[in-house]
């Protein structure tokens, strides 16, 4: 029996260059496959606090550990997000559920929104309220 997820962490990687690092999703995801989406980001497991969940999640889609700063909340469709960021240039080894990963300027991800690139929608509402 599978736990309906109420509240998640979204992890935004930069580089030095201020460029954001996109995960592209898995081809065997069961929702969004290939689609563009945040550089890393899952549930909250019960009992577990959000920048715990954060720092699991870079593990388990990324491979990294990282520093990270609390950015705030928001919510969408009902469910709580928890955002955080981080800066990190290499050492990606990305999981079974990350297809690949790639930098790219902020600019040149809302040309991709606009151009109606698949991203996943949490992503591109919670993209376009920061960015």
């Amino acid at each position: 029996m599978t736990k309906k997820i109420e509240a998640s962490a979204y992890i935004f990687i930069f580089n030095d260059k201020e460029e954001l690092l996109l995960q592209l999703r898995s081809a065997k995801e069961d929702s969004y496959p290939l689609h563009y989406d945040y550089s890393a980001a899952g549930g909250i497991e019960e009992g577990e606090d959000p920048e715990t969940a954060a720092h699991r999640e870079l593990m388990e889609e990324l491979g990294v550990k990282a520093s990270l700063t609390y950015l705030g909340d928001n919510e969408y469709q009902g469910e709580k997000m928890y955002l955080f960021r981080t800066i990190l240039n290499e050492g990606f080894n990305p999981g079974d559920e990350v297809e690949s990963v790639k930098f790219v300027a902020v600019s040149e991800i809302h040309e991709m929104i606009e151009n109606k690139e698949k991203f996943h929608p949490d992503f591109v509402y919670i993209f376009k309220k920061l960015f």
